[in-house]
C-alpha cells in the first residue's frame, strides 16, 4: 500500500539477511498530501496518505482528545494522540481544512490530526440533525452495512432497551442491542 507518514528508526541488512540494531534517533517521514471534499470520500480514501478535508464539517461530540465530525453523508472519529487540535470548539462548531491521517481498524474508522496546526473556523452554532431510521434500517444500515458510523443517529421505532450485561435481568430485550457500546 505504500510508505505511511510517521516516525522510523533506520537499521541495516547486508547481503546475507543480518539486521543491524534499530537507530536509536527517529527520522520522519511525510508523504503527499491529498484534499478531500468532504467525509465520505475521506472515509473512502487510502490511509498511506495525509488528507485535509476541504468542506466544512460540523462538531457533533468532544470529550477529552476525541471528537466526532460530520457533515451531510458521512462522519468520523478523531483521536488526537498528538494534540493537533489544541481547542475545545463546542457542539455544532465548523471546521475547515482538518488535516491528519486515516485508520480502519476494522472496528471503526479514526481521524489523527497532525501535530500543531488549528482548522479554520467556520459557522457555529450550528445544530446537528440526527439521521432519522426506523430500527430495522438502523439494524441494516449501521451493524450490518456500516453506514452512519460516527454519526448522530435517531431511532424512530419505539423499543425496550435495558442494560443487558445485569445479571439480574438476564433476557435480552434483542440481541443486536448492545448499550454499553
Amino acid at each position: 500500500n505504500g510508505l505511511y507518514s510517521g516516525k522510523y528508526y533506520a537499521f541495516a541488512v547486508d547481503s546475507a539477511g543480518n539486521v543491524s540494531c534499530a537507530s536509536e534517533e527517529a527520522f520522519y517521514v511525510d508523504v503527499c498530501v491529498k484534499e478531500v471534499a468532504d467525509l465520505c470520500e475521506l472515509r473512502a480514501a487510502s490511509p498511506v496518505y495525509m488528507y485535509v478535508v476541504t468542506g466544512e464539517v460540523l462538531v457533533s461530540y468532544e470529550e477529552g482528545n476525541m471528537k466526532f465530525v460530520q457533515d451531510n453523508d458521512c462522519g468520523i472519529k478523531i483521536v488526537d494522540q498528538y494534540n493537533g487540535l489544541p481547542s475545545v470548539y463546542g457542539v455544532g462548531q465548523g471546521l475547515t481544512m482538518l488535516k491528519g491521517m486515516i485508520h480502519d481498524n476494522g472496528v471503526e474508522m479514526v481521524f489523527t490530526p497532525v501535530c500543531c496546526y488549528s482548522p479554520t473556523k467556520t459557522t457555529s452554532g450550528n445544530t446537528i440533525v440526527p439521521k432519522m431510521l426506523s430500527y430495522d434500517a438502523f439494524k441494516h444500515d449501521c451493524y450490518e452495512g456500516g453506514a452512519w458510523e460516527s454519526m448522530l443517529v435517531r431511532v424512530v421505532d419505539p423499543m425496550i432497551a435495558f442494560d443487558d450485561y445485569s445479571s439480574a435481568n438476564p433476557l435480552w430485550a434483542y440481541d443486536m442491542l448492545d448499550l454499553a457500546t
